[in-house]
């Protein structure tokens, strides 16, 4: 079954056994992103019911604009992540999971809020050094010149670099 809703919630009361899909949507604003995040967060999302445990599969999609470490460009960033989280209604279950992969909830729950989990899943999916493309040249360190676009005559001139205490 295939469930298409606008919120990151999915109701689990009186939800019957089996699988069902989720397509949920949600704007960055809802889950307190930074400004970088102004495309829609797509989540798609398969939970399995048992008797005895929810198991959810997430698949999270936006993208970002973010400035260069190197160059100082603005570029897109897309952001492809997904988690998953076992929810069981009984701790003794909670050997087979990860710590990480596990949470205890009560039988009559009536909903699985997943904006906390979709805001970190995004967030730990940026990485620390943002680069625009592998290839990327950078600035020049004396004219700031960016030496993607352009050679600048700083080059030419060979500057030598001090690395202080790490001089060869």
């Amino acid at each position: 079954m295939k469930h298409e809703q606008s919120d990151l919630r999915i109701r689990i009361s009186q939800l019957s056994e089996g699988i069902h899909n989720y397509q949920l949507i949600s704007h960055p604003t809802e889950l307190e992103l930074a400004e970088n995040f102004q495309e829609t967060i797509a989540v798609d999302a398969s939970l399995e019911k048992t008797k005895r445990q929810l198991y959810l599969r997430v698949l999270v999609s936006t993208k970002a604009k973010f400035q260069c470490d190197r160059c100082a460009d603005e570029f897109d960033f897309p952001i492809q992540t997904s988690y998953n989280i076992c929810y069981t209604y009984d701790e003794k279950d909670s050997e087979s999971f990860p710590d990480d992969e596990l949470r205890t909830i009560h039988i009559g729950t009536p909903y699985l809020e997943l904006i906390d989990d979709v805001r970190d899943c995004i967030m730990l999916a940026v990485p620390m050094k943002l680069i625009c493309k592998e290839e990327c040249k950078g600035l020049c360190p004396h004219c700031c010149v960016n030496m993607n676009d352009n050679d600048c005559s700083c080059a030419k001139k060979k500057h030598r670099f001090t690395l202080g205490a790490w001089a060869p």
